[in-house]
């Protein structure tokens, strides 16, 4: 293995995630906005949850890991991914 092929794949496994996990972000959410605003929205419009579903509700379902609406669902997976729409299509 070349001195360069070592040093790719080093900075590979040491930044490549935290790369990728920023990148992802930014391309989701690039204005920051706030992810329980952007995800209650994102679901109510698939019809996941109701008008009465908070962004409190998400919050306390998110920490807990649980959640009271189908979370493997194709429109709720895509709504963690891409939330506000910007550049996956279901």
């Amino acid at each position: 293995m070349s001195k360069t092929n070592r040093v790719l794949e080093a900075c590979e496994k040491q930044y490549d995630e935290s790369i990728t996990f920023l990148y992802e972000s930014t391309r989701r959410n690039p204005q920051k906005q706030d992810e329980a605003a952007i995800t209650v929205r994102c679901l109510q419009k698939a019809g996941l949850v109701g008008k009465d579903y908070t962004e409190r509700k998400w919050r306390s379902e998110y920490d807990a890991g649980v959640f009271s609406f189908p979370e493997y669902d194709t429109a709720a997976k895509q709504c963690t991914l891409d939330p506000l729409g910007l550049w996956r299509t279901p």
